[in-house]
């Protein structure tokens, strides 16, 4: 049974690979805006790239990926950014001058929109990581050491596209579509409605993605206060899952055996078994980092320090933006990192029969409650996407059931040891230690009201509907979509 289940794993990997292989092609080719060519269409890889996110979410939370093959998808993905609808080739600044030059007919935001789509895709991908980072490391410690993260395969992949986004912002004169990222409102106002919707799902990436990182950022403060100010000055040549992408020119920017920074030249030092001269002086010469630490300790050190420096970086401040406008598809997201995280600390009969039912820290009571949030916030939005992705049936079973079922699991086997027996003998009534039924009971009647609002809720937005329906002969069919999905919800929502 073991080995099919791998099997059964390798082949929905494979799956996964191959089209996301697919979608960085498609990006290479370009996309047909207006429906006149072979490319694929705006549309139809809007859906594909939503469909590989949500199955890369899936994958990442069972532990499908290594941490080298994450590096590898993030370094695809960042070299069919800068070679979108080009075939694969570079285009500089200076090369798109070069073409307009030599036919004035050829149009640059052709390049500029793609490079934006294919970005936008990347910002998408370093969502899941960063998500799937500070879920992983909110889990293990409120208090995060290097020790409770070094087991975190998303850290190293998450630091290498974070640093790419990074160069991106600062300037790349490889990179045209930072347009349609700009905050200014009248960069929007010349373009045309497809482009407009192209620019939203950029804006929107560019807010989950900054959010992401800000929460990773916010929740390592402590962390990052008790380093000494020997990790002040480390560089990404002291990771060395990164040594064979020197000399790859997406990278060039931070990744340098110099140890310059220059993003608009290629780096002509080839990577070398042997280090230089230099280096060889100014590590001798150098004092040594967290002597005493494990070497894993000071690696993973060095991963957080420079993903926290990306953090502070142009592009990644939350400030500018409205919290509020989170994607729902992103809350989606979180929320099977949530449900993975619950289904990995189900208790089972050897644990402690009461840590569950006292709500210590290690609990998934927060947990519960955040992705109670989450499944709200996404029911309210957008009533059809909920039935389609049973939200209301997640609600029930991550934030309810779940816990409900553990509480009669205690309860039951607190019944079958001889301490309830011996307990109900001194007592004279059949009850429970610990005050477990009274737990359950208490936890069953919190969860009433927050149906009935959630019900209420739906029932205003139903009425509105209702009348519009008697007053028109025709109805939108996405309002028919919308109010049959609120009665299915109601329905569910009343069993």
């Amino acid at each position: 049974q073991r080995e099919w289940i791998m099997k059964e794993k390798s082949a929905i990997n494979r799956k996964f690979l191959a089209q996301l292989v697919d979608l960085q092609w498609d990006f290479m080719k370009g996309v047909s805006l207006d429906g006149s060519d072979m490319r694929i269409h705006l549309d139809e890889l809007l859906s594909k790239m939503s469909s590989i996110i949500a199955s890369f979410t899936d994958l990442l939370a069972s532990a499908s990926f290594s941490e080298s093959l994450l590096c590898k998808l993030v370094a695809t993905m960042a070299f069919s950014t800068l070679t979108a609808s080009n075939q694969g080739k570079l285009c500089s600044t200076k090369g798109l001058s070069a073409k307009r030059s030599k036919d004035p007919i050829w149009n640059e935001g052709f390049i500029m929109t793609n490079q934006a789509l294919a970005f936008s895709f990347v910002l998408r991908f370093c969502t899941v990581l960063a998500n799937h980072f500070y879920g992983h490391m909110t889990k293990r410690e409120n208090k995060p050491n290097a020790s409770s993260l070094i087991n975190i395969r998303s850290l190293t992949p998450l630091l290498l596209g974070s640093s790419f986004i990074t160069s991106i912002y600062e300037g790349s004169d490889w990179f045209h579509g930072l347009v349609f990222y700009r905050n200014d409102e009248s960069s929007g106002d010349s373009m045309s409605s497809e482009n407009n919707s192209i620019r939203n799902l950029c804006t929107t990436s560019q807010i989950d993605f900054s959010q992401s990182t800000a929460k990773i950022s916010e929740h390592l403060s402590e962390f990052r206060k008790g380093l000494s100010q020997q990790f002040e000055s480390v560089s990404f040549r002291d990771v060395k899952e990164y040594s064979e992408y020197y000399g790859f020119f997406p990278f060039h920017s931070f990744l340098t055996r110099n140890g310059g920074a220059d993003s608009r030249g290629v780096n002509d030092i080839k990577p070398s078994e042997y280090v230089t001269i230099e280096e060889a002086i100014n590590t001798l010469s150098s004092e040594k980092l967290a002597s005493g630490s494990k070497s894993s300790d000071l690696e993973t050190t060095i991963k957080v320090c420079l993903l926290l420096a990306n953090a502070t970086q142009k592009g990644f401040s939350t400030d500018e933006y409205d919290v509020a406008a989170t994607s729902i598809e992103a809350k989606l997201s979180q929320a099977l990192l949530f449900q993975s995280i619950l289904d990995e600390t189900k208790p089972n009969k050897n644990r402690s029969n009461n840590s569950i039912a006292r709500g210590e820290k290690s609990s998934p009571t927060t947990i519960r409650n955040e992705l109670f949030q989450l499944f709200r916030e996404v029911l309210l939005a957008n009533p059809t996407l909920s039935l389609e992705q049973d939200v209301i049936g997640r609600t029930w079973k991550y934030c309810f059931y779940g816990h409900i079922k553990q509480l009669r699991c205690q309860i039951t086997l607190k019944k079958e040891t001889g301490e309830f027996a011996i307990a109900s003998a001194a007592k004279g009534s059949d009850v429970v230690p610990d005050n477990l039924e009274q737990e359950l009971l208490s936890f069953s009647n919190s969860a009433i009201p927050l149906y009935n609002d959630l019900i209420d809720q739906y029932t205003k937005m139903l009425s509105p509907l209702s009348q519009t329906s008697n007053t028109k002969a025709s109805q939108d069919d996405s309002d028919d979509k919308a109010e049959q999905a609120i009665i299915m919800i109601l329905y569910r929502m009343h069993i």
